[in-house]
């Protein structure tokens, strides 16, 4: 049986507000009644916040990222936000057709729709169809990019050469990808998917993008050294082009080029011939150094890496010896990549432990170097953390949220707050 909607006639309006004891001249002349739809749309509220407004309203990138399996993630041009429900005490509705009184111009209350009538004591009724209720809403934290899948995608085609580009490409889970294909998988935004192909060194071939293989890029970095070496090159005049063309025999110049630049910096200089100038960069070459030195003992498994170490005295020696004449070695450079355990009655060791290879949840990041050691200066726990902090503050807060602090040695440290885990 149909049921009709009850329509309010507006005697009616002008009897409630007789018993609400108002005056018709303090309330603008039009009266809206509100009924509830039969069924409601399948919406969801979301709180914006101005950055992202203004990304709408200049018709920037604003999209929601995530596969079925994923918790979806709100991305800007710039931007990641974890996308978190909010309950409310109040409920909130839905109402498209709402009219909206503005102050009264030129003798005529206004709206977003027009003019609902003029100051002459002339009520006017309309009908609006409440089209959602809600107790809840969505709203917006920012957050890290998800940037691990970054790697785990573009690992199962990692480049070794072209003498073995065949057999790589032929492996069932091997993928090449575009840009537009990772910014579609990756939750991540635009300039932040960029910033991560930087950092793990992803190198762009035919316009896909790889990851070059450890040993593979290890081969070409040895090349340069040699280079620089032979030639007899400052480490701070290194020429772009002739480095490039001495090696394009052995190796794709655009790895040569890739390579040289993931080592060098620019020094804005030319030398005779015109070719510009780079210098190697002493950290980053160390720091490769020191790991290309520390994986054998992982087995390839950066998980048994905290199961193996280097003694510290010969570690230091053999890699002081690994990199350039005229670079140092220092222990700061092993910075989120190794830690030493000098723990009492042990020879002092250096193990590999790769910032990546652990938990990309912060909770379960910190559970997980507190049951390799029980305790960790702020200095070492530090380069860990701050990869899954959204910034410096964060760092503090889940330092405190998961661990003890106090004083050792005039050194802070940390433990694990809830004892340790094993």
């Amino acid at each position: 049986m149909e049921v009709t909607r009850y329509e309010r006639k507006l005697e009616e309006v002008t009897e409630v507000i007789g018993h609400a004891k108002l005056a018709e001249d303090d309330l603008a002349p039009q009266s809206q009644a509100l009924f509830v739809s039969d069924s409601f749309d399948d919406y969801r509220l979301l709180e914006l916040n101005s950055s992202i407004q203004t990304n709408l309203s200049e018709g920037q990138r604003v999209v929601f990222q995530g596969e079925k399996h994923e918790k979806a993630v709100l991305c800007t041009e710039n931007e990641t936000y974890e996308i978190l429900e909010a309950e409310t005490s109040n409920t909130l509705l839905l109402v498209p057709e709402l009219i909206f009184a503005l102050p009264a111009k030129d003798g005529v209350n206004q709206n977003g729709n027009g003019a609902v009538g003029e100051q002459n004591g002339t009520r006017h009724l309309s009908s609006t169809v409440i089209t959602g209720v809600f107790n809840s809403y969505l709203e917006l934290r920012k957050m890290k990019p998800r940037l691990r899948k970054l790697e785990e995608l573009l690992s199962c085609s990692e480049y070794r050469g072209s003498e073995l580009e065949e057999e790589v490409l032929a492996r069932a889970d091997s993928r090449l990808y575009s840009r537009e294909d990772l910014l579609t998988l990756v939750q991540a935004s635009s300039n932040e998917l960029d910033e991560g192909l930087r950092q793990i060194a992803a190198c762009q071939i035919d316009g896909k993008w790889r990851l070059l293989d450890f040993d593979y890029c290890f081969r070409v970095l040895s090349q340069i050294q040699n280079l620089v070496d032979s030639n007899s090159w400052p480490l701070n005049a290194v020429p772009e082009n002739e480095t490039v063309e001495t090696l394009k025999d052995i190796f794709p110049e655009v790895i040569v080029r890739h390579v040289f630049h993931q080592f060098t910096s620019p020094q804005y200089e030319r030398n005779e011939e015109g070719d510009a100038l780079f210098e190697l960069t002493e950290d980053k070459v160390c720091r490769f150094l020191a790991e290309a030195l520390l994986r054998p003992l992982a087995n390839g498994d950066h998980n048994d890496a905290a199961c193996s170490g280097f003694d510290l005295q010969q570690f230091l020696a053999a890699w002081q010896h690994s990199v350039p004449e005229g670079m140092e070695t220092n222990v700061q450079q092993l910075a989120g990549l190794a830690v030493i355990d000098d723990s009492a009655g042990k020879t002092p060791q250096v193990k590999l432990l790769p910032e990546k290879s652990l938990p990309e949840g912060a909770t379960e990041r910190l559970q997980q170097l507190f049951s390799i050691r029980q305790q960790w200066t702020l200095d070492e726990i530090q380069p860990y953390i701050e990869p899954v902090a959204v910034n410096a503050a964060d760092v503090n807060r889940l330092l405190m949220k998961h661990a003890r602090s106090f004083m050792s040695n005039g050194k802070r440290c940390y433990t694990a707050r809830h004892g340790q885990n094993n």
